[in-house]
């Protein structure tokens, strides 16, 4: 590693953070003419958004490994962290009852999604020849 790099591009964290939202958004147009008008359980409904977000963060990784400059791995990772840090953040604010998440919950959601957005962003780079045998 060069001195004159940061170890981590705050830059492309918030970068990836936006991209996040961006997959999502377009997952969730995708699924929803997939399934809209049709009936479905509140947990076949849940799971459907659940895996939209974990989708996100997986193919967002993928995305800012193919076109970061340099090798960005940790960076999708914390976004996808943070991601998580500030739902929980938010619900605050809103009467819902995922409010009350616990710190182990949070720290087991927020590992699973650095986990996705960290091997999106391997594969990315290892796409783009970023990362070599």
């Amino acid at each position: 590693m060069s001195g004159d790099r940061p170890f981590i591009s705050f830059r492309w964290v918030l970068l990836s953070l936006l991209l996040f939202v961006a997959a999502e958004i377009v997952i969730g147009l995708g699924l929803g003419e997939l399934v809209a008008g049709r009936y479905m359980s509140i947990g076949t409904s849940f799971w459907i958004r659940g895996s939209t977000q974990l989708l996100a963060f997986f193919l967002g990784g993928i995305v800012v490994g193919v076109i970061s400059p340099g090798v960005r791995i940790l960076e999708p990772a914390l976004a996808a962290f943070s991601a998580v840090l500030l739902t929980v953040v938010t619900a605050l604010f809103v009467p819902y009852a995922f409010a009350r998440m616990g710190g182990s919950r949070l720290a087991t959601a927020g590992f699973i999604a650095f986990g996705l957005a960290l091997a999106g962003a391997w594969i990315g780079e290892r796409l783009s020849g970023g990362l070599k045998d």
